[in-house]
């Protein structure tokens, strides 16, 4: 795309009280008087750190990193692969480390599960010890603040099948509620006593029973797809007698999302029933419903059916024909509201797929129903042809879906929801109200079809405010050909563009570069905090609780990125940048800035890549905004002393003192001293390097002063006999053996590519 010369605004509307500072520390050019801060440490042994959560007041982030630092004990024996974990924590000086792995010699294979909001104090492991060898076989531990590991409970009973899957699936927001599901395959998976859940025939898929553990110091896990009303007094088991509601298998929440399926007090579960179907027919007095159904279960001792029709609410819909799945699609934050879609029939004059809102009575809100209150959301003369639910505020107050028909008259433009249009509206619970808002594009599905996490959708926590990524051009001046980003004022009904140029640069954003596109952090793939890979080995498991946001609490603030250059600041053809846009008011940003202001965050210079993609990611932010994470590979600051991808923090009246700057040196004094201190190298880095070094042997040779040639690339072969080689420089015979057996794994079908890597490590 041609530029096209402008003017850039004002960043702040009187000096900063840090303009020194931020001088200092190159920032000048942010807006808010923000400064760069350097969130993770220069020294990461090369290996970048993956953020996955930031606190709601922006002082405690954490990550993953295969790097070993900060005191992490996590790398000596643990399984190859496997990830550190860190705590990085704002403090008067800046910002520190802090290793939350546990050792492992204590417990070689650990996995973080979840972390504690709002601030991220407590977190939540699956650890398995040398006694346990198989995978399945590991147990919750809660890690408190003062760092002590905590004993929940087991996942597996003594005596269990080594060959089942146990996942975690879900936890309140303190971590004294904790959910579990174990998989069973043909052939059977070891299930609790008093789990009576069929194996699934061959070839139909697995099972799963759901558990939960309340609170620590527990040795038994309690099934909560059941309907009787607790435990049971006197039995060896807690699960003896359990009254199962299907034998086919419970699920959290439901099929492609668990938003707020556990409460955040953890009193409210919200859990499907698997149908009949699952099962293998032909088995006699099997118990299941006759399709998918929702329940609650609440406090542990009671189950509300929340998908069945009741005579109450419709006599005529109480039958069992036209039966229908529900689909959970979410819940409040507080467990009283629950959201589902299904084509059955629950309400009079309902007719195809609908959305149904179901207000339990413990909310207090339904106070004449002795369970809780049904409403169709959907409400509409003809069939309203719902396709799905972009985002449910946390409160519950605002549910954002796409539905085919037509609900609504025009919108505040005067655009009305096309007939069979992929149309989004919102309903205001408190009201009853339905607006319309735009009508998508067909290319714009993962709004409302994928994963919840993986929806490009964000919402204030009352729902005030929603930003989303669409392709159709639904703004005035919006002639872009690929994804823009937007925001909704449901209180204004106003809907505008945030993606735009500053001051309406470079052709105000209105690309046709596919590679222009612009993205909120929810799809910002590993380096994102949202959609950290959450396999075994990375040390993630997969999180309910992320506290990443592209957006701030109260709306005035959107963050995203695009390789589009939107401000005078950006050099063109960069793979990506990070940018900041503000209503009018706020910051930076003038009133009288109608259509709001777009800032750039990161430096506008860094063209390198990571890993086959762009070095700059946005991570998130924080509740209020002022906290604007991203990644870079750019020395931003003196204290960032490697070309390592980095972490950085863009802090409004943020910055930190920087060191001195080195002082010139000339002749051997540029040498500097020389180290005499013998080294033991580990297990980790033995693997890594590839390269055999005596535990006793001392670098004493100074640097050479003509550079050395190039040495040839090793083979494979090669990096594995040096692997090796320094494996058996241990003394200890276990640490030894682990070692070997892992660079064998590494490195003995390694292609030559990747030897060659290895060898320049």
């Amino acid at each position: 795309m041609a530029l096209t010369l402008a003017c850039a605004p004002a960043v702040a509307a009187q000096p900063c009280a840090t303009e020194a500072l931020r001088s200092e520390l190159h920032s000048g050019e942010l807006p808010d008087c923000r400064a760069y801060e350097m969130v993770s440490p220069p020294d990461k042994e090369s290996d970048p750190v993956k953020v996955w959560a930031i606190s709601e007041n922006g002082s405690r982030v954490l990550g993953a990193s295969f790097g070993v630092f900060a005191g992490s004990q996590s790398n000596e024996l643990q399984e190859l692969f496997t990830a550190s974990v860190y705590a990085f924590t704002r403090g008067p000086s800046g910002w520190t480390a802090e290793a939350l792995s546990p050792p492992a010699w204590r417990f070689p294979s650990n996995k973080l599960a979840d972390v504690s909001a709002p601030e991220l104090a407590s977190t939540l492991w699956l650890l398995r010890t040398p006694e346990q060898p198989y995978r399945s076989e590991a147990d919750f531990y809660l890690r408190t603040p003062s760092g002590a590991f905590v004993p929940v409970g087991p996942t597996q009973s003594v005596g269990g099948e080594a060959d089942s899957l146990i996942s975690f699936v879900g936890a309140s927001r303190s971590l004294d509620h904790v959910l579990f599901s174990v998989q069973s395959s043909a052939g059977g998976a070891f299930l609790w006593p008093g789990d009576q859940t069929f194996a699934p025939p061959a070839g139909n898929g697995s099972l799963s029973s759901l558990y939960e553990y309340t609170g620590v110091e527990k040795s038994e896990p309690v099934l909560v797809g059941v309907k009787n009303e607790g435990e049971v007094d006197g039995s060896p088991h807690v699960n003896d007698g359990a009254e199962l509601i299907s034998q086919c298998g419970t699920e959290l929440g439901g099929e492609s999302t668990t938003y707020n399926a556990i409460s955040a007090s953890g009193d409210t579960v919200f859990f499907t029933a698997r149908a009949i179907s699952r099962c293998d027919p032909e088995e006699p007095g099997t118990v299941a419903p006759a399709v998918n159904e929702l329940y609650a279960r609440i406090d542990g001792a009671k189950t509300v059916d929340i998908s069945e029709p009741t005579s109450q609410d419709c006599e005529a819909c109480n039958t069992t024909s036209g039966l229908s799945e529900a689909l959970y699609q979410g819940a409040s934050e507080s467990g009283g509201t629950v959201f589902f879609t299904t084509e059955q029939r629950l309400l009079p004059g309902a007719r195809g797929n609908n959305l149904y809102e179901y207000e339990l009575s413990e909310s207090g809100r339904c106070p004449t129903r002795p369970e809780g209150c049904l409403t169709r959301v959907s409400s509409a003369a003809s069939s309203a042809e719902v396709d799905g639910v972009a985002r449910i505020s946390e409160d519950g107050s605002h549910v954002y879906y796409v539905a085919g028909g037509v609900l609504t008259g025009p919108n505040a433009e005067g655009n009305s929801p096309v007939a069979e249009g992929d149309n989004l509206y919102v309903y205001e619970t408190l009201t009853g109200q339905t607006r319309f808002i735009a009508t998508l594009s067909e290319a714009d599905h993962h709004v409302w079809q994928e994963i919840d996490r993986e929806r490009p959708v964000e919402t204030t926590p009352d729902g005030d405010f929603l930003v989303f990524t669409s392709v159709a051009d639904l703004t005035p001046g919006d002639t872009s050909t690929v994804a823009q980003v937007f925001e909704y004022d449901a209180q204004t009904e106003r809907l505008r563009r945030v993606s735009i140029g500053q001051d309406g640069f470079n052709g105000d954003g209105n690309t046709t570069e596919a590679a222009d596109e612009a993205r909120i952090g929810s799809e910002n793939g590993e380096t994102g905090a949202t959609s950290l890979p959450t396999f075994w080995g990375s040390g993630i498991e997969e999180m309910q609780h992320s506290a990443a946001r592209s957006l701030s609490d109260d709306g005035s603030r959107v963050f995203f990125e695009s390789a589009d250059a939107l401000t005078p600041q950006t050099n063109p053809g960069l793979p990506n940048n990070v940018y900041e846009w503000e209503r009018e008011g706020t910051g930076s940003c003038a009133a009288g800035q109608v259509e709001g202001c777009v800032y750039l965050i990161s430096d506008g210079r860094d063209g390198s890549s990571t890993n086959g993609g762009a070095s700059v990611r946005l991570i998130g932010t924080d509740a209020s905004g002022e906290d604007a994470l991203f990644t870079t590979a750019d020395q931003l600051i003196r204290r960032d002393t490697d070309s390592q991808l980095d972490v950085y923090d863009a802090r409004i009246e943020g910055g930190f003192t920087e060191p001195p700057a080195p002082a010139e040196c000339s002749g051997s004094a540029c040498q500097g001293p020389v180290d005499l201190t013998p080294s033991t190298p580990s297990i980790q880095t033995a693997i890594r390097e590839g390269e055999a070094i005596s535990p006793n042997a001392a670098s004493s040779t100074p640097p050479a002063a003509q550079p050395k040639a190039k040495p040839k690339p090793p083979t494979p072969a090669q990096v594995l006999a040096k692997a090796l080689a320094r494996c058996r420089a241990d003394r200890k015979r276990v640490r030894r053996s682990a070692c070997e057996a892992a660079a064998r794994r590494r490195y003995a079908h390694m292609p030559k590519t990747n030897a060659h890597k290895a060898g320049r490590r």
